[in-house]
């Protein structure tokens, strides 16, 4: 990614944050999160990565299913994005 193409990565990533009303801190490829009253830190490299392949039309989209399926399921929001993460177990050959 340019600085360019990364600076607007992390404002879509703090727009997103915003509006699921979750406190926030971006940093150098990071994003520290508070969720009930403890804060985690998460790497962005693959999310950056993936919004890079996609385009920028689809990085709301992209980033707001990121984040849906890294939140407790109350938390989580409709998406209207069709894949989703699945483990070796559950993959059948």
């Amino acid at each position: 990614m340019s600085q360019e193409e990364t600076t607007a990565f992390l404002e879509a990533v703090g727009r997103e944050l915003q509006q699921r009303g979750l406190p926030h801190e971006l940093g150098d490829g990071t994003v520290r999160v508070e969720r009930g009253g403890e804060w985690s830190d998460f790497g962005l490299s693959n999310l950056a990565q993936f919004c890079h392949h996609v385009g920028r039309r689809s990085w709301r989209e992209a980033i707001a299913t990121h984040f849906d399926n890294s939140s407790p399921p109350r938390r989580r929001r409709r998406s209207s994005w069709s894949w989703r993460a699945t483990s070796k177990a559950s993959v059948r050959c």
